[in-house]
């Protein structure tokens, strides 16, 4: 479906905060009398259009209204949901699932699409370190997560004509996360035993045991910290002790600091005419 607006018989125009005006111009009440005159020819109301995203269920988020700009006014203002850190530092537990939702609606020969975007992921975050899918639920059900990322552009919310009464429709997408997993390791443990008997026989007995070594979430750390202890003490006899140990910490950085991602949502009107 075109998503150019202007025509020689119809123009449309997209204006208003969270209602856009779509105009239209009639072609059968004027014309051209002949080939050197001209005629102004008004624009008319013939329906409107609806644009907007949210976060599924509502967080501290606001509803997200689009608006008209530029010229060309087939297009509305990108709206943005936010994906919130502290929902992608759920991959720790295991794989995250977050949702958002798109709504409005098209009167008259209008119709509705939009694109979807969003930037990559920041390097040393657990979303770097993860796979990251965003697509539409299925009956509000997230659980089927494609293999692929599938398209994010020319999103049909509503075809052109196909909505009179300017009934709201609603669509539901879904984020998924999945940590990027090392593989499970296998490390092998051997033991050796060997024993002399009081008769001088020696007598030898091997085993071995397996162990599934497997690697969790984590962001990669800064370093190792080491520390130092020291201990120093005198004797009742006036005798100095002194003592040192050295143990070591590894420093990974907090998970709850995971910066948000934004994604953007940019609606086009469309036309049946085109």
């Amino acid at each position: 479906m075109s998503r150019t607006l202007a025509s020689t018989v119809r123009t449309f125009a997209i204006t208003g905060v969270a209602t856009f005006a779509v105009l239209g111009v009639g072609h059968a009440a004027f014309g051209l009398w002949s080939d050197t005159s001209t005629v102004t020819v008004p624009a008319f109301q013939t329906g409107t259009v609806q644009f907007a995203a949210e976060p599924h269920p509502a967080g501290s988020d606001a509803k997200q209204f689009s608006t008209g700009t530029g010229e060309r006014l087939a297009n509305g203002t990108p709206v943005t949901v936010t994906l919130p850190g502290p929902e992608i530092a759920k991959v720790l537990d295991g794989p995250a699932t977050w949702r958002f939702r798109v709504s409005g609606y098209a009167q008259g020969i209008a119709g509705m699409e939009y694109d979807i975007s969003y930037s990559g992921a920041g390097k040393g975050t657990l979303l770097a370190g993860s796979t990251m899918r965003v697509f539409p639920a299925a009956n509000g059900d997230c659980s089927a997560v494609p293999k692929n990322q599938p398209a994010l552009t020319d999103q049909v919310l509503q075809e052109a004509g196909a909505n009179t009464a300017g009934a709201q429709i609603t669509e539901e997408w879904c984020v998924s996360i999945v940590w990027n997993y090392d593989p499970d390791g296998y490390h092998l443990n051997s033991v050796t035993a060997t024993a002399t008997g009081e008769d001088g026989s020696i007598s030898s007995a091997y085993d071995e045991f397996g162990a599934l070594i497997s690697y969790p979430v984590s962001l990669d750390p800064f370093g190792i910290h080491t520390n130092t202890a020291f201990a120093e003490g005198t004797g009742e006899d006036g005798t100095l002790a002194r003592a040192q140990d050295n143990f070591d910490a590894v420093l990974y950085p907090d998970p709850l600091l995971e910066p948000s991602v934004p994604i953007s949502i940019t609606p086009h009107v469309t036309n049946i005419t085109d």
